[in-house]
């Protein structure tokens, strides 16, 4: 074991400790449950420290102000194993990184790695709770080394800063986090917030994550800076509206896609999405009665869409969709060429008014199985809406259920 630790010390990871592999620490059920090697026997469990000392304006956690730590992490996690393959052959590493059938946490309390807070997080030493764990499994005998340090202090700070109250006293060795109040989860959640829900978002000002109880740690309070410079790059502190528009792939959020993201900005702003207005586009691309069929087919193909209004000034006369074209003028006459956009559209349109809610709107695309509508003001276009305007401001269960509507036969 000795020749391991020295091995891995020599590649550059700082704190790292070993426990026994036991089927009790196997906690979660994930896609890569499966490639923990048969026979394990042991767990080398590592710390990342990720605090850089961040002082400025900020709207997301302290954890994902850099890039996405999953990546980084697991990139020299993977090198090591590939390192510690060639070193011992006869032996299987496996590496997991927070997506981990691992109750991480626990495998690194074990290891000796840092004592257990009330508020459930892991608390070392040197650079307090700011950590990300990862850990790597093999059927090696590596324990022996470390022991658990115990738990914190047990001050009871980390609670009264939740003002949310999710942590519950079970007069255990840690609180019991309720999720369902904790804003680290309720950032994240993918239903239907409730008003009260959505107050404790604004309160707590951050469009992902939570800091409150680790900030009010103390032992928190001298935790060191990351010697990992790669946390330190391409730093992203707040979410715009503006930055939405670009990929957020490369963050620790990316995974949950825009629409969580841009429906918290919204909680935190005050920004009220109600009406169509607010979220229908504008930019208009439309088409005359007259034109051919042709012109309409090639103007869905530039703008990848596939619907046009079909207006005389401002005035709707009608849509056309690339259904229409397919089932009134290809199926109907297999030379259409000559056709014009007035033979193959649909006359009786529905519309939406700019001062509809949204909710109403969706009912009626439910209702009437469309995915996009015009928008009329005063009898002239206005704008389009489309289900992808609507998830814009409305969770995906809603959107989900509106689309299989529509999709029915």
């Amino acid at each position: 074991m000795e020749r391991i630790y020295d091995f891995v010390k020599s590649q550059d990871f700082e704190i790292f400790g070993f426990c026994k592999f036991s089927n009790d620490l196997v906690k979660f059920e994930t896609k890569n449950k499966a490639l923990i090697p048969q026979n394990a026997k042991s767990i080398i469990t590592f710390l990342f420290p990720y605090n850089i000392d961040f002082k400025g304006e900020r709207n997301v956690s302290l954890y994902c102000i850099g890039k996405d730590y999953h990546t980084i992490i697991k990139d020299k996690l993977d090198t090591l194993c590939q390192k510690l393959s060639e070193k011992f052959p006869q032996n299987t590493f496996c590496s997991f990184c927070d997506v981990s059938p691992i109750d991480e946490v626990r495998a690194a309390y074990l290891s000796g790695l840092g004592v257990l807070g009330k508020n459930s997080l892991l608390i070392n030493q040197k650079y307090g709770s700011y950590c990300f764990i990862g850990e790597i499994v093999t059927y090696l005998e590596l324990t022996g080394k470390s022991i658990p340090l115990g738990f914190c202090i047990n001050c009871g700070k980390c609670s009264d800063a939740c003002f949310s109250s999710a942590l519950k006293n079970t007069d255990g060795e840690v609180f019991l986090v309720d999720t369902s109040l904790c804003l680290s989860f309720l950032t994240q959640s993918k239903k239907e917030l409730t008003q009260n829900e959505k107050n404790l978002i604004k309160k707590g000002g951050l469009v992902w994550g939570c800091d409150l109880c680790q900030i009010s740690c103390p032992l928190n309070s001298k935790a060191e800076k990351s010697p990992i410079k790669e946390f330190f790059n391409s730093l992203q502190p707040k979410i715009t509206e503006e930055s939405l528009n670009s990929s957020v792939k490369d963050r620790a959020y990316g995974y949950k896609g825009k629409n969580i993201l841009k429906r918290n900005l919204c909680i935190i702003e005050e920004k009220s999405v109600n009406t169509v207005r607010d979220i229908m586009s504008k930019d208009l691309i439309t088409v005359s009665k007259d034109e051919s069929l042709k012109k309409a087919a090639t103007l869905m193909r530039e703008y990848d869409i596939g619907i046009l209004p079909v207006v005389e000034g401002q005035k709707l006369v009608g849509v056309v969709t690339d259904r229409d074209i397919v089932t009134r003028g290809v199926c109907k006459d297999g030379n259409c060429s000559d056709l014009s956009v007035s033979e193959i559209m649909s006359k009786s349109t529905i519309f939406a008014s700019p001062n509809q809610s949204v909710d109403e709107a969706l009912k009626t695309m439910s209702a009437q199985q469309i995915r996009r509508v015009p928008v009329l003001e005063q009898n002239k276009l206005c704008g389009m809406l489309s289900l992808g305007d609507i998830s814009k401001s409305k969770s995906d269960v809603e959107v989900s259920k509106a689309l299989c509507e529509i999709s029915k036969p």
